[in-house]
């Protein structure tokens, strides 16, 4: 093989893997779920989740989760637009229960 065989045949699979990454990128977050039933609360799950997919969602969603887990549920929910019992509801089922810690176990990205 020539040099310049070797040349083209380095740039044709650096290429490729350039838009190989490229594609990751911009894929859907989780690779691969698997679980029973599609239910979000079973005991028994496992993802995959994309390396390189936005994390920004999950990064704004830990300040959220620590002032839940901190009992501010109130002082949380004030801008949401639904009313004043609605909000009461939500904050006694977290008191009720607790947030004691969190894994991101499945993510779905939608538009607005």
């Amino acid at each position: 093989m020539s040099k310049f065989q070797k040349r083209v045949s380095v740039l044709a699979v650096t290429i490729a893997a350039i838009l190989l990454l490229m594609i990751c990128a911009r894929s859907k977050p989780v690779r691969v779920r698997l679980t029973e039933a599609e239910e979000h609360y079973t005991e028994w799950d496992f993802t995959i989740f994309n390396p390189f997919r936005d994390t920004t969602p999950e990064q704004c969603a830990v300040p959220l989760l620590e002032s839940l887990k901190g009992g501010r549920c109130s002082d949380l929910l004030t801008a949401l637009p639904d009313g004043p019992d609605y909000r009461q509801r939500i904050c006694e089922k977290e008191a009720k229960y607790p947030l004691v810690s969190w894994k991101l176990r499945n993510r779905t990205d939608r538009a607005r």
